[in-house]
């Protein structure tokens, strides 16, 4: 009779523990996907964000567009409901520069200087770095348009690619 109870509860005591250990494995799995989901929708909003830019860039200097920038807002949006609030902050900021930036040059008003444009440019490459710090990218792994403008790497003349 002894023996019939032991077996029993550790039949027992296995379902539970085989049941809780399933559980957890479960959603730690569920948890990890969840915040690969989120990593692989901020990279997706990250980029619609800057190609927004750069296409309301080429279309006010060709003097067409629309002054409302409705991708960049929609852009800068989704990025205040899924980013930290320092990135977020930066998107909203850099969002309205480059919209009257840009308004100014589809008015294709003499005023808008050169400095400007550069100011806007800069801040879109410290947001840049914003976005790879949120998304663990490396610092060290540079724009290479950017690194191609600039002719400097960082690396020893010998081991530029050719």
């Amino acid at each position: 009779m002894a023996t019939a109870i032991i077996a029993i509860a550790g039949s027992l005591l296995g379902v539970v523990l085989g049941s809780a250990l399933s559980f957890l494995a479960q959603n730690s799995l569920a948890n990890r996907m969840h915040k690969w989901k989120l990593v692989d929708i901020k990279r997706e909003s990250y980029a619609d964000y800057l190609r927004s830019i750069s296409a309301s860039y080429a279309k006010a200097k060709a003097g067409k567009g629309d002054p409302e920038e409705a991708d960049l807002l929609r852009a800068t949006a989704v990025i205040e409901l899924i980013a930290e609030r320092k990135v977020a902050e930066q998107a909203r900021r850099l969002q309205k520069q480059v919209t009257d930036v840009h308004a100014q040059l589809r008015q294709g008003e003499s005023g808008v200087e050169e400095t400007e444009v550069l100011k806007a440019d800069q801040a879109r490459r410290d947001l840049v770095g914003l976005f790879k710090a949120d998304l663990d990218i490396p610092p060290e792994v540079e724009d290479s348009h950017a690194e191609g403008q600039a002719g400097v790497s960082g690396r020893p003349s010998t081991d530029q690619p050719r």
